[in-house]
């Protein structure tokens, strides 16, 4: 699992890294000023930003609490698994687990969907917008 985060602006992402790691990149356009920067989070990093950023999500909250939930099951699987007692080295994976990682791989992508509906909703004095998961198909 991995987390990107993308901007015009190479300082709120060199300040990101400061905080979390991960890898900085820099993508060149045609024109200079269109560049993007972008901060990569491995899995370790990744878990603990979303574990960070997670009160403040509205739109990305779900995918980050499936990654959350994903992180975890990789950990129990570790435990599980990988590292049994007596045996030498890392064991393979039974295959459920492969088809249990396809799920969350498709939950994912599902979230991820474009052409989501985003509803108004208002709380207080704020307008929110909440992702309905409806697809503009539907």
């Amino acid at each position: 699992m991995w987390v990107s985060i993308t901007n015009t602006s190479p300082e709120p992402l060199r300040l990101m890294k400061e905080h979390w790691g991960g890898h900085f990149v820099l993508i060149r356009r045609h024109d200079p000023q269109s560049n993007i920067y972008r901060l990569y989070l491995s899995t370790r990093r990744a878990a603990t930003f979303i574990e960070d950023v997670l009160p403040y999500l509205i739109i990305k909250k779900p995918q980050a609490e499936l990654a959350l939930e994903y992180v975890t099951h990789v950990d129990d699987c570790n435990r599980m698994y990988r590292h049994i007692k007596g045996k030498k080295g890392v064991q393979p994976l039974p295959p459920e687990v492969y088809v249990l990682r396809d799920v969350y791989m498709q939950r994912m992508r599902e979230f991820n969907k474009r052409g989501r509906i985003l509803e108004p909703e208002r709380t207080g004095d704020y307008s929110v917008l909440l992702a309905t998961g409806s697809s503009i198909t539907e």
